[in-house]
């Protein structure tokens, strides 16, 4: 993994470090509450989580049932239950 990639990742990370850690701190700058924002921050990095594996189960090896069945156990099953 190249080093833009990674920074990428690792500020990725910062929202939920700040909201999580410090939500007395940053609530005063913020026009919501912080604990809804966290929540709303993590289902859309878990539903992009979630993305990552349709084209996994879309290969051209499994029939169109199969790769809908696993896309509904383990594809989208993450993001529905965050949400």
């Amino acid at each position: 993994m190249n080093s833009a990639m990674r920074l990428l990742g690792y500020a990725g990370l910062i929202p939920f470090i700040v909201l999580a850690l410090f939500p007395g701190w940053i609530a005063p700058y913020l026009s919501q509450p912080p604990v809804p924002l966290f929540l709303t921050y993590s289902v859309i990095i878990l539903g992009f989580m979630a993305g990552v594996l349709w084209p996994v189960l879309y290969c051209a090896e499994r029939s169109l049932l199969l790769a809908l069945a696993a896309d509904r156990r383990s594809g989208v099953l993450p993001s529905d239950v965050a949400i």
